[in-house]
């Protein structure tokens, strides 16, 4: 269900600051934001996803 959430100008400029830097959008950000504040967990879909540059070497031992 749709929950139309006005902000101020300098709250919603923060925002979708975060979410242009994390590859989001703005609802997955305020979603994660007021999850937290309430403490339950966010949806997955309110992270990032990992990239490639993220992901850790896997120790040649284990590689194939």
């Amino acid at each position: 269900m749709p929950t139309p959430v006005y902000l101020p100008v300098d709250l919603r400029t923060a925002i979708e600051e975060i979410a242009d830097q994390e590859g989001l959008p703005l609802t997955a950000v305020v979603t994660r934001f007021v999850a937290e504040c309430l403490g339950k967990q966010p949806p997955a879909y309110c992270f990032p996803k990992e990239s490639v540059h993220d992901q850790k070497e896997l120790p040649l031992e284990r590689a194939s």
